[in-house]
C-alpha cells in the first residue's frame, strides 16, 4: 500500500457508541476492520487521482 499514511486514525462502534466516545482504532479486535477501511480508502485515492 503506498500513498501517505495518516497521522491519527478513528474507528467507532456507532451502533454501541453513537456519541463516538470510544475510537477502537488501536484495539486489537478491530484491526481487520481497520485494515479494510486502510485498504478501501487507498482504492478510492487511487480511482480519484487518474
Amino acid at each position: 500500500m503506498g500513498g501517505e499514511q495518516p497521522i491519527y486514525e478513528e474507528l467507532f462502534d456507532l451502533k454501541s457508541d453513537p456519541k463516538e466516545q470510544k475510537n477502537l482504532a488501536n484495539a486489537p479486535a478491530y484491526e481487520s476492520v481497520l485494515k479494510e477501511h486502510r485498504s478501501r480508502c487507498q482504492v478510492l485515492v487511487t480511482k480519484l487521482a487518474k
